[in-house]
């Protein structure tokens, strides 16, 4: 496994990342997380539908430039805050939940 080229502090793996990983990514902190930024930080996988559980009042998360596949989580719909995602620069595939 390849080390972090980046200045987030995380300890996100490059491959096969969970919602707890992204938590790492959280602002201004893990237990009042409002924002997830993990832009441009190698990800490579499939979004956890979990992370709703995890952090149900994000209100921003930003996992663009990395290397992401699959579809967007249905479970996603249900985040109670969400008012931004920025998923561009990707490998998804599929259409955007009607939940989102």
């Amino acid at each position: 496994e390849e080390p972090r080229q980046d200045n987030v502090p995380g300890t996100t793996p490059t491959k096969g990342f969970t919602a707890t990983d992204l938590t790492e990514y959280c602002l201004p902190s893990k237990d009042n997380c409002k924002r997830i930024i993990a832009e441009d930080v190698k990800l490579i996988g499939e979004l956890p539908a979990d992370l709703v559980d995890l952090v149900p009042e994000v209100v921003e998360i930003n996992v663009a430039y990395n290397q992401i596949t699959g579809s967007i989580p249905s479970e996603w719909g249900t985040f109670t805050a969400l008012k931004r995602i920025f998923i561009g620069d990707n490998r998804l595939s599929g259409s955007i939940p009607s939940e989102l």
